[in-house]
């Protein structure tokens, strides 16, 4: 009984979370990049190991050659 209960419930928490992920939209259409165009993001960073990629890539100027 406790089994059957467990699995119910895994499978219940499963199911909602991959509708959470699902799109509202009656069309199909999410909204992301329906645009066609680039979008301006800002990144703030602290300068720690875990980000030197970034960074990195900043000083490099390889993320202005992407777009």
């Amino acid at each position: 009984m406790r089994r059957r209960l467990l699995i119910a419930l895994t499978t219940l928490s499963v199911l909602t979370a991959a509708t959470a992920c699902g799109s509202s939209g009656s069309d199909g259409s999410d909204g992301a990049g329906s645009s066609g165009g680039t979008t301006s993001v800002t990144v703030g960073l602290i300068p720690i190991v875990d980000v030197a990629p970034c960074i990195w890539a900043r000083r490099r100027g390889s993320s202005a050659s992407a777009g």
